[in-house]
């Protein structure tokens, strides 16, 4: 499992100063990991691991207070997520253009859908999550992982990295791994120890 991409979104679970403090003490990682700590803690860098922000505004350098821009992120970090089903519920939108424009900066892009439906084939990986997996405590089971996984994969280019997200903990990731080529972990990731144990579940 060592090409297993593992995304972490820590959302707002810890103020920036306990963000600070973790970024500052990372383990070495055990797989590819992004770390997407709230927009308050990016320009962090660790060996091994790549950073990502949880959302962006579709603007242009100018007169915009209070948004951020790819054209900053890309100073920033590596990534951005797009599309997470708790943007969409704020009136995040636009997200085909969002993608655009962030690659077209250099950032990678990681857009979240809660079924096969695609906002953007143009991306550089997809992750799939179940809105009622969201923070629920429930899991898709192996079968209705691999059936979306492959749903998509028919609609994304080779190389396209395919990920499983929604109540993913140390106790099922492992599983999770037999049919995805990655996970979007929320809460279990965000402390040194959930991390931790994530390693330990995906390499022994």
């Amino acid at each position: 499992m060592t090409d297993f991409l593992l995304a972490c979104n820590w959302k707002l679970f810890c103020s920036p100063l306990q963000e600070r403090a973790m970024l500052a003490n990372l383990p070495e990682p055990k797989v590819p990991t992004i770390i997407f700590p709230s927009l308050l803690s990016l320009g962090s860098k660790h060996p091994g691991y790549q950073f990502g922000a949880q959302r962006m505004d579709l603007i242009d350098q100018g007169a915009h207070t209070g948004a951020i821009g790819a054209y900053a992120l890309a100073e920033l970090c590596e990534w951005v997520l797009l599309g997470h089903s708790e943007c969409r519920a704020r009136g995040d939108n636009k997200i085909a253009e969002k993608a655009h424009q962030a690659r077209s900066l250099g950032l990678k892009v990681m857009l979240c859908v809660s079924s096969q439906e695609l906002d953007t084939p143009n991306v550089d990986a997809v992750a799939y999550e179940p809105l009622w997996a969201i923070g629920t405590g429930k899991v898709a089971t192996p079968e209705l992982i691999a059936e979306a996984i492959a749903g998509i994969r028919s609609q994304v280019s080779q190389g396209t990295k395919l990920l499983y997200g929604g109540s993913v903990t140390p106790a099922n990731i492992a599983s999770i791994a037999q049919n995805a080529d990655g996970a979007l972990v929320g809460s279990a990731s965000a402390s040194l120890e959930g991390l931790q144990k994530l390693f330990t579940a995906l390499t022994g």
